[in-house]
């Protein structure tokens, strides 16, 4: 498969009544997997909750997230092949 482009990461926060408030932004090449990008961020949060796609699951890394920065990550499972 071939990528072109680029791809535009966000984290925003909770705005009750309203989209999100962005407070993390970054521009990737297209072929960098999204769970890379979030590895990257994690280290700017703590005593947060987070709310994201299949593409972030990593359960070591989820496990990794709560004991050392008190960062909960929801993700969806994804289902065994």
């Amino acid at each position: 498969m071939y990528y072109y482009g680029v791809k535009l990461h966000v984290v925003g926060s909770l705005n009750l009544g309203s989209i999100p408030n962005p407070i993390l932004f970054e521009i990737t090449r297209a072929n960098v997997h999204d769970l890379a990008v979030f590895k990257d961020f994690a280290n700017y949060f703590s005593n947060f909750y987070m709310y994201s796609d299949k593409a972030y699951y990593d359960e070591g890394f989820k496990t990794d997230l709560k004991e050392n920065q008190n960062l909960t990550l929801f993700t969806p499972v994804k289902k065994k092949q």
